[in-house]
This record gives C-alpha cells, structure tokens and sequence, in this order.
C-alpha cells in the first residue's frame, strides 16, 4: 500500500502541475499576456535564504533560478498530492471522490496563491497592489480549476 500512495503522490502531483502549466501557456497566449516567470520565483526563493521575504529584485533571472523557480512549483504540486492521503487517508488512492479534490485543489491552492505567493511577489496581500486584480482573480481560479480537475482526473486512472 505505500508504494500505491507514493505513486498516487508522485504521478498526481506532476501530472495536474504539468496540466496547469500546459493550460496556463495556452490562456497566457490567447490573452496576450506573459505566462509566469519561474525564473523571477527563483529569485523570490533565493532571496529569502536571504531574509528577504518579498521579491524585489531587478536582477535578470539566471538558468539556475529558472530551474529553482520549476523545480519549486512541482515540488509543491507533489506536496498537494500527499495532502489527499495524509488527511483523507490511504484510501482515496484507491477510491477518488469529487470534493476533496476541489477542497484542496481549487480552494487551497487558490487561497496559498492569494495569501502567500503574490504576495511574495510584490502583489500585495489577495492581489491588492496587482493593478488588474479581477484579471488576476479569474487566471488564478480557472488555473487553479484546471489543477484540480487533473488532480482528480489523474487520480481517477491510477485507481
């Protein structure tokens, strides 16, 4: 059984990052707009070894802040993933319900997002100090809509 849910954890966790992202390119290309710049996330943890919690940096991202920044955001997709054995159990590698899916990845995601990364970012606590914070609003909720569902979905073909 721990290897079921060690697999449950790795497969569904990179899968539904790798769908977000796949899903984020695409919205970013039909809106016109930049997709988000692991490399800049990067720096944001590289500076808060450094103490510095909130990313104020001009410096150009470098390939190895780039590779943190992705290294980073999968690293928390598969984090995501562990969370549904560790308080659903080890069960729900075996039986995956709808809600805890759209309790963890839409509600929690989107909430870490608004509460932790953008501000860290600069944006401001909730995208306060982002100047289109409905835009940001709606990218994050269907980004993170889209994570859930491949959450979900990923879950459902391992069972």
């Amino acid at each position: 059984m721990a290897s079921e849910i060690l697999r449950f954890i790795v497969v569904v966790g990179i899968a539904s990052t790798l769908l977000l992202d796949l899903s984020a390119q695409l919205m970013a290309r039909l809106a016109g707009k930049t997709p988000t710049n692991w490399g800049n996330v990067g720096l944001w943890l590289r500076g808060m070894a450094r103490g510095r919690w909130v990313f104020v940096s001009s410096a150009a991202p470098t390939g190895a802040d780039h590779a943190l920044g992705w290294a980073f955001h999968y690293f928390v997709g598969i984090a995501y993933a562990a969370s549904y054995p560790l308080i659903w159990g080890g069960g729900i590698v075996e039986t995956s319900r709808f809600w805890p899916f759209l309790v963890i990845g839409l509600g929690l995601t989107t909430c870490a997002g608004l509460c932790l990364m953008v501000p860290g970012m600069g944006g401001g606590f909730l995208g306060r100090g982002v100047p289109d914070r409905a835009g940001l609003l709606k990218g994050m909720l269907m980004a993170h809509l889209v994570f859930a569902l491949g959450e979900y979905a990923t879950a459902c073909l391992l069972a």
